[in-house]
């Protein structure tokens, strides 16, 4: 599905730093900055005249993470310069484009788990038009 293949695209991407620590649905271990999540915001069918299109549209929410703003700005950067414009295959899915909707607003949030580490997040919204080649 679209999930696997928006992973393979940030975890391949060597310009991404934390390709190592990209999380679908939630951070599975806490402390170790920065990172990315990412989650399904939205499902649409593509709807075409002659009714054989198989695509469809996506909606991702990309959280970036880091110990501050500048290191979440980093980060988010270089995962819209991966993303912007991909047309190609990850994953057995044939991408045919993605557009970042959103991507300027900065968060810091101080955790409430213990630790005390500040941490700031970028969130940016995408939207990927693709079709699974595996069905």
């Amino acid at each position: 599905m679209s999930e696997e293949a928006l992973l393979s695209l940030l975890k391949d991407d060597v310009n991404i730093a934390v390709a190592d620590r990209v999380y679908l649905e939630f951070l599975r271990t806490p402390g170790v900055f920065p990172y990315i999540v990412f989650d399904v915001d939205g499902t649409d069918p593509v709807l075409a005249h002659d009714a054989g299109s198989k695509l469809s549209r996506r909606s991702f929410r990309i959280e970036c993470w880091g110990t501050g703003p500048l290191q979440a700005r980093t980060v988010a950067d270089a995962v819209r310069k991966k993303l912007q414009g991909f047309i190609g295959t990850a994953a057995g899915v044939r991408v045919d484009g993605i557009i970042i909707l959103e991507g300027g607003r900065t968060e810091s949030t101080m955790p409430d788990d213990g630790d005390q580490t500040p941490s700031s997040m970028r969130l940016l919204l995408i939207a990927m038009w693709f079709e699974d080649l595996n069905n």
